[in-house]
């Protein structure tokens, strides 16, 4: 039972040890909440050092608090208009802006809109157009070598009648010299 009690009464008897009951102990723990109890009506009524009595200390610094907080509320309040102020005039642009910016965006888009159709009209005519070269080309090639086929009888048919004009022109000759 001695365990119950703090370590400074823990040496002291009060009573004898088979006297220790539940009541001793109840008594115990009055003892120490009247002396708790006076010990702090000792530190409240007492004064410090500087002459102030704690609670005159507690009560200075509740004031310097709720001035703190005065001014800082009045801060606040500065803060607060001049943020109300600048949501207003800058709400307004943006407003504005927002008015703008959603004008353009449909203009950008129906030329989007316009651009598109016009690249595929422009990518149909280019297949066409693809296509339609492909066959020149073709055509071309055909007749190129058609061309070249007849160049080439051309050339030939032109040295023989040129051998047959050249066989005259010596017939003529030797002709002329008999006659």
């Amino acid at each position: 039972r001695s365990e119950c009690r703090p370590p400074c009464l823990r040496s002291q008897r009060t009573v004898s040890p088979r006297a220790t009951t539940r009541f001793d102990s109840g008594r115990w723990h009055v003892t120490m909440r009247i002396t708790t109890s006076l010990a702090l009506l000792g530190v409240v009524g007492a004064t410090t050092n500087d002459g102030a009595r704690p609670v005159a200390k507690v009560k200075k610094l509740l004031q310097d608090m709720k001035e703190e907080l005065e001014s800082e509320q009045a801060e606040d309040e500065t803060s607060k208009d001049k943020m109300d102020c600048w949501c207003h005039t800058n709400g307004e642009a943006k407003k504005q802006a927002i008015t703008i910016a959603n004008k353009q965006i449909d203009s950008l888009t129906a030329t989007i809109e316009a651009k598109t159709a016009l690249s595929a009209q422009l990518t149909a005519d280019i297949a066409g157009l693809k296509d339609e070269i492909k066959k020149n080309t073709e055509s071309l090639n055909k007749a190129t070598a058609m061309r070249d086929e007849e160049a080439a009888q051309f050339n030939d048919e032109e040295k023989d009648l040129l051998q047959s004009i050249d066989a005259l022109k010596n017939a003529l000759v030797v002709l002329g010299k008999h006659n």
